[in-house]
């Protein structure tokens, strides 16, 4: 898709395999690639401790918590240390 020009480019924040074996992707010039830091930095970190603050209040106010995988364990746990 890069090649055709179906996929103007692409931005990689995550390897799977470190270093990768696909360096013919990560060397294409329109792909820029960082090893999973590309969320880290100051304003991203700021943003998830206000996300976790929040989420945690909402919890303590016995709200459901958005994104928890396993819920029902996780309501469980909370309900049982109260």
């Amino acid at each position: 898709a890069l090649e055709s020009g179906q996929c103007g480019g692409a931005g990689l924040d995550v390897y799977m395999e470190e270093p990768p074996k696909n360096s013919t992707l990560i060397q294409h010039p329109k792909v820029i690639c960082t090893h999973h830091l590309g969320a880290s930095t100051h304003e991203a970190k700021s943003r998830v401790a206000v996300e976790i603050s929040e989420e945690m209040v909402a919890l303590d106010l016995g709200q459901s918590a958005h994104g928890i995988v396993n819920s029902p364990a996780f309501t469980l746990t909370v309900s049982s240390a109260s």
